[in-house]
């Protein structure tokens, strides 16, 4: 059975395209920029705040680069008020998902600060996180790692060694690492965060979140009972402060729904994921981003029951949600895309599928380029797409450029590598290609043999036990090395 990659988002928000025309005024004040008083200059950053808090994230922008563009008339070029103003663009090129353009402004600004002769540590840990975020959402996770390393060493001799803002660096790099598959480092960053959070009375938000990451984590390595503890001693503590914590409640629901979902707990999986979306919706409104993650998410479920049409059905108002939003070339929509055309080939209706497929490849390709993560998902499903339509050189073709690019990501030992070796031995064996076949096969079980012998600490020594008698212990090329419980 080939495995198909469904993309799902859980927090990614984005705000409208539409640029807000300047009105006359604006054009005037265009021209006389280099004569603005410093009242003029604090309108124009309430003005710019506003924008910001109504979601104008555009015309936030556009107000924040004229402000830039006095002050670098008025001040000096390394002035580090002109450092606070990069930093301000940046961020809001971040929430437009411009993480490349955000990223040039946050150097620029580090540039500034190094000249600068006070000692400000914490604007350097501020940049470098932002800086690692960037990187971290395009997928270049060395040098995210590289980043956020720089920051915890900056953080480390700045502030008190059990103070919140390590605890949430030690968070950050253990989703990093999770995310590339180095499931032990993720653990023991996870592990510290969530012993300073505990040691600090009070500190609740911060002791849910790593809660929750720690669940996040564990379902990632299949230890599904410890996963579902973690998820919901977060979900209780969040439920202390339930109006202030509603919107975590409802994220930390659709993370169990998606647990249960992949132990094949469909009903569970359903009374969760519909208590996530009723969530976001009291929350952000029917027609928010969030309610469409969650719609779509949904519809991931229904698809694994073959409830196809109620899936098309949130998929398709999850697009909605988005395109009316954003438009149509937006990243998440081409991510909805992918996961309707997988629906579609499900049913054998490769017609509808192609034509959605295509539209999904062409956004994604747009937007993170050929070589990347996200894209690789989007091929390793067109395998699948041409795979079942007894189309084998060209399923061949998509697999192997699935796999050559999370190879370069992630290295040979990750679950998504082993993923798309599984769909292209198959294709091999379905084309009567046996021996490209039996070559894989010898590299994904080694490789994977690998995989968990590097992750055995993750495992209880109850648990190990089991996995030999399932296995066989003398079948095994190394032996479990031994952790504390």
């Amino acid at each position: 059975m080939k495995i198909i990659f469904l993309i799902i988002f859980f927090l990614n928000i984005f705000i409208d395209s539409n640029l807000i025309a300047k009105s006359k005024k604006d054009i005037l004040f265009l021209r006389t920029e280099g004569k603005v008083s410093k009242k003029e200059i604090n309108q124009l950053k309430e003005q710019a705040l506003d924008a910001y808090s109504n979601g104008s994230y555009k015309k936030s922008l556009e107000l924040n680069e004229k402000i830039l563009r006095i002050n670098k008339k008025k001040l000096s070029v390394n002035d580090p008020e002109i450092a606070d103003t990069l930093i301000t663009i940046g961020e809001l090129h971040f929430d437009l998902y411009d993480f490349k353009k955000a990223r040039s402004f946050f150097l620029d600004a580090l540039e500034i600060y190094k000249l600068n002769k006070k000692n400000e540590p914490d604007k350097f840990i501020n940049l470098f996180n932002q800086i690692s975020m960037t990187y971290q959402k395009e997928g270049f996770f060395k040098s995210s790692l590289f980043y956020k390393k720089k920051e915890l060493d900056l953080a480390e001799s700045f502030f008190e060694p059990n103070n919140e803002n390590i605890a949430d660096i030690l968070n950050d790099l253990g989703l990093i690492y999770g995310e590339i598959g180095e499931y032990e480092k993720s653990k023991k960053m996870f592990l510290k965060s969530l012993e300073i959070s505990r040691d600090q009375y009070g500190n609740e938000d911060s002791l849910s979140r790593t809660l929750s990451n720690l669940g996040w984590l564990y379902s990632l390595t299949g230890k599904f009972a410890e996963s579902e503890t973690y998820y919901i001693d977060s979900l209780e503590i969040d439920k202390k402060n339930l109006e202030e914590n509603k919107y975590f409640i409802g994220i930390t629901k659709n993370n169990l729904g998606r647990l249960y979902k992949s132990q094949g707990l469909y009903k569970k999986a359903e009374k969760y994921y519909k208590e996530g979306l009723q969530i976001a919706i009291e929350t952000s409104g029917i027609d928010h981003p969030s309610v469409a993650v969650s719609k779509n998410n949904l519809g991931h479920l229904y698809s694994d029951q073959e409830r196809f049409k109620e899936a098309e059905v949130l998929y398709l108002e999850a697009i909605k949600i988005f395109v009316a939003k954003y438009g149509p070339n937006h990243p998440t929509v081409g991510v909805f895309r992918n996961n309707l055309a997988v629906n579609y080939v499900d049913q054998g209706l490769f017609d509808d599928a192609r034509f959605v497929y295509q539209n999904s490849l062409k956004t994604i390709e747009e937007f993170f380029g050929q070589d990347h993560p996200q894209t690789s998902t989007v091929y390793n499903n067109l395998g699948i797409f041409y795979s079942e339509q007894n189309l084998f050189d060209e399923a061949e073709k998509y697999y192997l450029k699935s796999l050559n690019i999370d190879k370069k990501y992630f290295g040979n030992y990750h679950p998504k590598v082993f993923i798309t070796q599984v769909n292209l031995i198959h294709n091999y064996v379905d084309s009567g290609n046996l021996k490209e076949a039996i070559k894989l096969a010898k590299n994904y079980y080694t490789d994977k043999l690998i995989f968990i012998q590097k992750e055995a600490p993750l495992l209880s020594l109850n648990d190990r036990e089991l996995f030999k008698i399932k296995y066989g212990a003398n079948n095994l090329p190394f032996s479990f090395v031994s952790s504390e419980e």
